[in-house]
């Protein structure tokens, strides 16, 4: 039998070695002739800083935090996935990376405290802040304007008559939003068969973002155009026990429907109230995005059907907008609750991030609130992934678009029940 050679002696490692060596050049034929470096990963440029002031806690808190906690959400996943915001720099000519930093205060849903932290928030040099409370816009609009920092809100009337300089809403004013509603109303009146217009009720909340709707445009509009006879105010706790009293006071006027600006802690409350005292079929409740949400389906279960409201984002079915794609992904993301409210928020997401790295590819890092809201009166149909209405921003025009759709809680999901409708423009005329 012939004996094998042992390879791993002193003789066999220099056979391996003398092998290695002469196959050296045959190997490097096998691949490229030089191996590329490998690329370090260019870091931010910069950082900019946007804030917010909102209700984190009081009365529209359960709306409030949510919209702020899926804008951050966005943020943070631009930051995850490409760094920061990701565009063409005029200056260095070179693609770079800004990173965006966030800070925050709660004002409770009242205008009172919105200067201090305001001037507390611009110690950040902020290119933008977020508002998501009605408080917040009113009592920050002219300190907007001073700062030079614009702001992208949710909707007060003051905000746009006249047009302010640098606040900028992302759906139409609650005015001619609630007059959509009551064009619906009408509508949903003669389609039961009855004549002549119905009566109209006003239950809402004590503040300014329930307020908003109780102006002389929206009384002419309800009485002159629509011939609606308005049988009455009535203002509920911020976070009401019981509201039989007040349903009571308003059936005995004769009303058929109802109108409030309401968020879903007062939402789900009404109709468990409405519900307990069988009254869904005499009277209808009418609100907003804010309350019409599965929020409150969450809270009220059953009862909650039959709440109907304007619509101003995409419903949760709607995944074949990438928008709502993307929203529902970083809702299972973050472990979040995957709803209008939080489709809403990818929109603000979108369009601020979008805003932002206009600015950069303008003027090139850095930049100021001046050239973010520079380029924000430039969108023209900009679409946010459908999440909501194209968005039309102009210098003397900074509503988005005039258009809703009617939504309604059915079987305990939020869904649209029209296609989008022109809302009546309650701007005030005085």
């Amino acid at each position: 039998m012939k004996k094998k050679k042992n390879l791993t002696g002193a003789g066999g490692i220099m056979i391996i070695l003398v092998l290695v060596v002469a196959l050296v050049p045959f190997l490097g034929s096998c691949g490229p002739e030089e191996v590329a470096p490998i690329e370090e990963e260019v870091g931010p440029i910069g950082e900019v800083w946007i804030c917010s002031i909102t209700d984190l806690t009081g009365p529209t808190a359960s709306t409030c935090r949510p919209h702020l906690s899926g804008l951050m959400d966005y943020f943070t996943y631009l930051e995850e996935t490409q760094g920061g915001i990701r565009y063409n720099d005029p200056k260095t000519g070179e693609e770079e990376v800004v990173k965006v930093n966030w800070d925050w205060g709660d004002n409770k849903a009242q205008s009172g405290p919105c200067p201090t932290i305001f001037k507390r928030l611009m110690q950040r040099n902020p290119v933008a802040f977020f508002f998501g409370s009605t408080g917040a816009v009113e009592a920050c609009i002219d300190l907007c304007d001073e700062a030079k920092v614009p702001s992208l809100s949710t909707i007060s009337l003051r905000a746009y008559h006249p047009t302010k300089e640098y606040t900028f809403c992302i759906q139409p004013d609650y005015a001619s939003q609630a007059m959509a509603c009551a064009n619906w109303a009408l509508e949903d009146w003669h389609k039961k068969g009855n004549a002549g217009a119905p009566k109209w009720a006003w239950f809402t909340l004590d503040i300014p973002y329930g307020r908003a709707t109780l102006t002389k445009e929206c009384t002419d509009y309800l009485t002159k155009e629509l011939g609606m006879e308005i049988v009455g105010e009535w203002f509920m706790p911020f976070h009401p026990v019981d509201t039989t009293a007040e349903f009571s006071a308003i059936l005995d006027t004769g009303a058929n429907y109802v109108h409030g600006q309401i968020v879903s802690n007062q939402a789900q409350k009404i109709m468990r109230d409405m519900t307990g005292m069988g009254i869904k079929d005499k009277l209808t409740f009418l609100t907003t995005s804010f309350a019409i949400t599965e929020a409150t389906t969450r809270l009220a279960g059953p009862d909650a059907d039959g709440l109907v409201g304007s619509l101003v984002m995409a419903d949760t079915t709607e995944l074949e907008k990438p928008g709502v794609k993307l929203s529902a992904e970083l809702a299972e993301r973050y472990v979040r609750e995957f709803d209008v409210d939080y489709i809403y928020a990818t929109s603000f997401g979108i369009t601020m991030a979008e805003a932002v790295k206009r600015a950069l590819e303008e003027k090139g890092y850095p930049i100021t609130g001046e050239d973010v809201k520079n380029v924000m009166n430039a969108f023209k149909d900009f679409d946010p992934g459908g999440t909501a209405y194209p968005i039309t921003w102009t210098p003397t025009e900074h509503r988005p678009n005039m258009n809703v759709r009617i939504g309604a809680i059915q079987d305990g999901k939020t869904r649209a029940i029209t296609d989008y409708v022109p809302c009546p423009d309650m701007r005030p005329r005085d």
